[in-house]
């Protein structure tokens, strides 16, 4: 029965929804980005675009416009026939865009093109008449390929977003599972052969914490793993010389060697061998001889 210790299947398959959900979320995350970032790319780009084409097109007129301007500046918005001409195809003709000329106090002299479909962009640029601002003149054009290229957009952000949130989710899920699988195979392999040997072998942390006993171990201590898991080693398995009848102390300590207890900073392994070297008492508080050993 398994009871959710380190390395049982439940608390590994508790380990692997966690890391689902972590790429999962990494993957929507990257995919929102991408699936808001090309639209709004678009339509900034392709707005800035038209509003600076508006502009341009608006200081033109105006630059064509200004020697009559200056030449009549009492009469020259009566000359609506002569601004209406200059408007449609002086310097360049008129193709999707409209065009008004407005007199400085805002009524309307002349106009020319087509009204465009709302909504609609508008730009203004000023009339002078020697230095002196006159009027001025709107240029205006229809923000409907603005809006249905952001659809276009849109729908292939759409499309990119869902190409990389599986990318970002199927792929590497799919080849970390076969790396855990690979690993969780050689870990039952490692599990069956550590069951089947006569020593005993009992697995801590790094606070010297039972995490795992195969079980001779069990035997030789008269516990079971699920009541011993997580708890000092110490007081699973108490060692004392067989000759002294003094308390031995923790065996990972006992190494000798900085660069070993340096190797042993997430788990050591302790193997019991009956032998005539010392003694371990029982849950049940019966004494056997056995010799015994740590690693890494």
């Amino acid at each position: 029965m398994d009871n959710g210790h380190p390395g049982s299947p439940a608390h590994e398959y508790a380990g692997d929804e966690r890391l689902v959900r972590i790429v999962s979320q990494v993957a929507f995350s990257v995919a929102l980005v991408v699936l808001i970032a090309l639209p709004f790319a678009y339509w900034s780009f392709a707005y800035r675009s038209l509003s600076t084409t508006l502009v341009l097109e608006a200081r033109i007129k105006a630059a064509a416009l200004g020697p009559l301007v200056t030449a009549n500046p009492e009469v020259w918005m009566h000359e609506e026939l002569r601004l209406k001409e200059l408007l449609d195809k002086y310097p360049f003709p008129l193709v999707t865009e409209s065009a008004q000329i407005y007199a400085l106090q805002g009524d309307l002299v002349a106009e020319s093109g087509e009204k465009p479909a709302s909504p609609a962009l508008s730009r203004s640029a000023p009339l002078y008449d020697f230095g002196r601002e006159a009027g001025r003149v709107d240029v205006n054009d229809s923000l409907r390929a603005v809006i249905v290229g952001t659809g276009i957009a849109t729908l292939l952000g759409m499309l990119l977003a869902g190409a990389v949130f599986v990318t970002l989710r199927v792929v590497p899920l799919r080849a970390l599972r076969n790396v855990t699988g690979a690993l969780f195979a050689q870990k039952e392999l490692a599990q069956v052969t550590l069951n089947s040997i006569g020593d005993a072998v009992i697995a801590t942390d790094q606070g010297e914490c039972v995490e795992s006993m195969n079980p001779a171990a069990e035997i030789l201590t008269g516990w079971d793993l699920r009541e011993v898991s997580g708890k000092p080693l110490a007081e699973v398995l108490k060692l004392c010389d067989a000759t002294t009848g003094n308390p031995i102390p923790n065996p990972l300590l006992r190494q000798g060697h900085q660069n070993v207890r340096d190797r042993c900073q997430r788990r050591a392994c302790h193997h019991y061998r009956r032998e005539q070297r010392c003694r371990g008492t029982e849950h049940g508080g019966h004494r056997m001889l056995l010799g015994q050993a740590a690693g890494p």
